[in-house]
């Protein structure tokens, strides 16, 4: 398994993502996804610098990129020219709508990071979470906006694409909004003929 480097997304773009689906939720309230994304490529090695840890990669486009290749990634030596990179990256976005009272404004992050055991080929992945929880602090006339408070008090505009989905949701309850994203990456000999 190989390391990756897990992207950070602002706390804004989250809320405004995850509040584009906002919904009046039943008790309890349950989980909507309102976001998911998911993709996949692969290369074919084309060149492999063991000195300068770097790698010509051919894309299915015909495209080449070479790639400088971080000392935390484990077993380079194992690449050789011809194995096939694989990547798989999928993202969502969780919402959650809580009643007035029933949760505080918080924040936290999470990861998980595995590698390959040594002597294998590369490969790897990575998952990284956060989780907000923001009061609704306004909800405008037109529901066109809703202002988020964080944490810290920070205050946030978010522009709502479906009016309808604040149904049933007012000033004061809370949105949870749980981000996760995941990249796996291995390197795989070529099949045998």
């Amino acid at each position: 398994m190989k390391i990756a480097r897990p992207i950070t997304m602002g706390c804004a773009l989250i809320c405004a993502v995850a509040l584009a689906g906002c919904a009046a939720t039943p008790e309890p309230p349950q989980p909507e996804v309102v976001a998911i994304n998911a993709t996949s490529a692969s290369a074919r090695v084309e060149r492999v610098d063991q000195k300068q840890r770097q790698l010509t990669l051919k894309l299915q486009d015909g495209r080449r990129i070479e790639l400088a290749v971080s000392p935390e990634v484990r077993n380079f030596a194992q690449i050789r020219r011809g194995d096939t990179v694989e990547v798989r990256y999928v993202e969502s976005v969780l919402l959650q709508v809580h009643p007035k009272g029933t949760a505080a404004p918080t924040a936290s992050a999470g990861e998980y990071v595995q590698g390959a055991p040594a002597g294998e080929k590369p490969a790897g992945v990575a998952v990284q979470e956060v989780n907000i929880v923001a009061k609704i602090v306004a909800i405008a006339a037109d529901r066109s906006t809703v202002t988020l408070q964080g944490p810290r008090g920070r205050k946030v505009d978010i522009a709502v694409r479906e009016p309808r989905r604040l149904d049933g949701v007012k000033v004061g309850d809370l949105v949870e909004l749980t981000y996760r994203q995941g990249v796996a990456i291995e390197v795989s000999a070529p099949a045998r003929k």
